[in-house]
């Protein structure tokens, strides 16, 4: 049982880690217009240097809880990752709640709960 959660946490991590990193580094690395065009309208709502922001939480997050897989760092890395990872999600959850984007919600809520996994297996307080 324990081998199975721990497997699955791993697997989670790594999961979110590279969607984050990803997500992290098109919003830090495109322009608006650009990146308009990849991840929707609601970019316009956002000035340029917070998205630029939001690309580097999302970038540090990321890293935060796929590092431990590979490195040996404290728990706390992971604890703080995967809490960022939930403050991000609940934040785009009001982003795309006022414009009525359901669907972009529903994938906020699966990355946040998958982020709440991560913080329930691997506390680091």
């Amino acid at each position: 049982m324990v081998a199975t959660v721990e497997i699955l946490d791993g697997l989670t991590r790594l999961l979110l880690g590279f969607v984050f990193m990803n997500a992290g580094g098109l919003k830090f690395g495109l322009d608006k217009a650009a990146l308009a065009r990849e991840a929707g309208t609601w970019v316009d709502e956002m000035p340029p240097y917070g998205l630029r922001m939001l690309g580097a939480l999302e970038m540090m997050a990321g890293f935060g809880v796929i590092l431990p897989l590979i490195v040996d760092l404290p728990r706390l890395v992971v604890t703080a990752g995967a809490g960022l990872m939930v403050m991000v999600m609940a934040g785009a959850m009001v982003v795309h709640g006022r414009r009525g984007e359901v669907w972009r919600m529903v994938l906020n809520i699966v990355l946040a709960g998958m982020a709440l996994f991560v913080l329930v297996t691997r506390p680091g307080w």
